[in-house]
């Protein structure tokens, strides 16, 4: 990738105090095993270095085109795509989301009690495709010990490889809402289902939607929800934190479940992705919708999405 610091407005030799910095501190201490960082401004690469090893256990070096997992940075291309599909005109951001999933007009507000004997009752107004995009409709993460989180274990609400968006939007519209929509702000799956509706409402699998209309259009040719076989190579190891602060390897880039497509298109943290290829996603939305002549979305509609 080229750099031009100076075109871009940046001093070369205060840049390379970031190299020095996460070396000394991150590298070198081995607190993490590597990295990337990039700085760009007015569309210019000022800064780009890949720093450590991808892959420690094999002493693999991180590369320029290194893939990463690259979790909830998959949220706004999933929010993108279903703003795309609202810019054709197919909902209004009030809508209800019933219009798209039937199943989900009978959906009840938590009120009280525990997972096996709730007081629920109908809410006072529907979920909205505002309140999906803004993770305000109700949804959670399943992940306490709220009696609706246990709702959501019990009914087996996950994002399980083997799963399908069609019968994990079946899952939701069985479980109770957490709160009112629009009265709160929670982060949850909402953006899941997001990549639900998207589905739903083109009538394309997710994958092939994305594929078409963002990654396509906008040249990112290592965006996907898997690693092809001919890329494997690139893809880096996964690392967790442990209490004493070592690395503990949790995903193995040669036997990664990532290595095979799968059946859950997780639209909330399911890409993999490069550093360059997402810049691409972030110079689009940096200018308004745009990029090297293919047009995502409209500026109105960015601007829109960045209001509070």
């Amino acid at each position: 990738m080229e750099r031009n610091p100076e075109e871009a407005g940046f001093d070369p030799a205060r840049l390379t105090r970031i190299t020095e910095h996460l070396d000394r501190n991150y590298i070198q201490s081995g607190k993490i095993a590597g990295c990337q960082a990039l700085v760009a401004r007015h569309g210019q690469v000022a800064y780009f270095e890949s720093l450590g090893c991808a892959d420690a256990e094999r002493s693999t070096p991180m590369r320029d085109d290194t893939i990463f997992r690259i979790y909830s940075m998959t949220k706004p291309i999933t929010s993108v795509a279903l703003m795309q599909l609202y810019e054709q005109g197919h909902f209004q951001l009030n809508d209800p989301v019933s219009r798209v999933i039937p199943g989900w007009r009978d959906q009840k507000v938590w009120v009280s009690g525990d997972a096996d004997n709730m007081e629920l009752k109908a809410p006072d107004s529907p979920m909205t495709f505002r309140h999906v995009l803004s993770h305000s409709g109700g949804l959670t993460y399943g992940a306490t010990n709220h009696p609706v989180d246990k709702v959501y274990r019990r009914i087996g609400v996950n994002r399980d490889r083997n799963e399908t968006l069609s019968t994990f939007m079946e899952r939701i519209g069985q479980t109770p809402l957490r709160y009112e929509p629009g009265t709160a702000w929670l982060y949850s799956l909402s953006t899941d289902v997001c990549g639900g509706l998207v589905e739903a409402i083109s009538g394309m699998p997710f994958d092939e939607y994305l594929q078409k209309n963002i990654f396509d259009p906008l040249e990112m040719a290592d965006t996907s929800f898997w690693v092809a076989p001919e890329k494997q190579k690139r893809f880096a190891a996964n690392y967790q934190r442990n209490p004493d602060k070592t690395l503990k390897l949790i995903d193995d880039p040669e036997r990664s479940a990532y290595l095979t497509k799968p059946g859950f298109f997780s639209g909330g943290g399911g890409l993999t992705s490069t550093t360059a290829d997402y810049l691409r996603f972030c110079e689009m939305l940096r200018r308004g919708g745009e990029l090297d002549g293919a047009r995502i979305l409209g500026p109105r509609t960015i601007d829109l999405m960045r209001k509070n």
